[in-house]
């Protein structure tokens, strides 16, 4: 009983293994460069509005599609 555990804990230790080895090497050799989106001059201002209201007294959060949103008389 104890022997077949231990094969199948080294089975499944070498299927992570392996799995975890194919994700580092797809990511290693990867030709296809990641490069944040420039920025437009609204939303360059926008962003910089939004810096500064993160250290006011008000809530400034961003949604889910980068949009600013203030939460005004957060504490």
């Amino acid at each position: 009983m104890i022997a077949t555990t231990s094969f199948a804990m080294d089975t499944t230790r070498s299927r992570l293994f392996a799995c975890a080895l194919a994700i580092m090497a797809s990511t290693a050799f990867s030709t296809t460069a990641v490069r944040a989106q420039g920025m437009t001059a609204n939303e360059a201002r926008g962003t910089a509005i939004s810096s500064r209201w993160q250290q006011g007294r008000g809530l400034v959060t961003r949604g889910p599609d980068g949009q600013v949103i203030f939460l005004y008389g957060e504490v």
